[in-house]
């Protein structure tokens, strides 16, 4: 946002809460485009700890997501203050987590919520900057955001089928069983999409 904005964050010294015998540290000063920042990113992160404790269960995860909650109603609260479109945010997650329990489901259908998150943040962000650009800064979002998703689904690909996890590439429709030839295959056109989404970024 401050990219955006074309302002440089400023900052201030201060103690480490967390290590007070380190203490003098250059931190960015509290603004209203890292209350944002920070509320969005609490909102999503308490989000991907309730799909890890719906997916895989476990009472570690459980404590987790429950003890982050209250953080996750204040930072929601600081978004809808922002006027920031939750709902659509919300509503992206919920056919995203629909298109999790599908069989198979094509890549472009299994991009779509992530990448319509991204780009409704930077949508958002370029508007609270009042720098103007929205439509590109949209397009711009929704290429991070495929990148992402296709870098992550890559990267936990052999993790996710060990532990009979989701996973986009795995998921894609065949009439059998996924040979090695055929599986290769499969991760080197995960990897062409990602590397489409970079390509994209450099020419918009």
């Amino acid at each position: 946002m401050d990219a955006l904005a074309a302002q440089l964050p400023k900052v201030e010294r201060a103690r480490c809460v967390l290590t007070p015998f380190f203490n003098n540290l250059l931190l960015r000063a509290p603004s209203e485009h890292s209350r944002f920042t920070a509320a969005f990113g609490l909102y999503m992160g308490v989000e991907k700890l309730r799909d890890y404790y719906q997916d895989e269960g476990g009472l570690h995860r459980w404590v987790l997501w429950k003890l982050f909650a209250p953080g996750w109603r204040r930072a929601r609260r600081v978004l809808e203050s922002f006027e920031f479109p939750l709902d659509q945010v919300e509503r992206w997650m919920a056919i995203q987590a629909r298109g999790e329990q599908r069989a198979a489901a094509p890549l472009w259908r299994a991009v779509g919520p992530s990448a319509a998150i991204s780009g409704a943040l930077f949508s958002f962000a370029a508007r609270f900057a009042g720098r103007g650009g929205e439509r590109v800064s949209r397009a711009l979002g929704r290429h991070v955001g495929a990148f992402l998703f296709f870098a992550d689904n890559l990267l936990d690909y052999y993790r996710d089928l060990r532990r009979g996890q989701y996973n986009a590439l795995a998921r894609q429709p065949r009439s059998g069983a996924r040979d090695d030839q055929e599986e290769a295959s499969l991760l080197d056109q995960g990897l062409q999409l990602a590397r489409h989404q970079v390509l994209s970024l450099i020419h918009i």
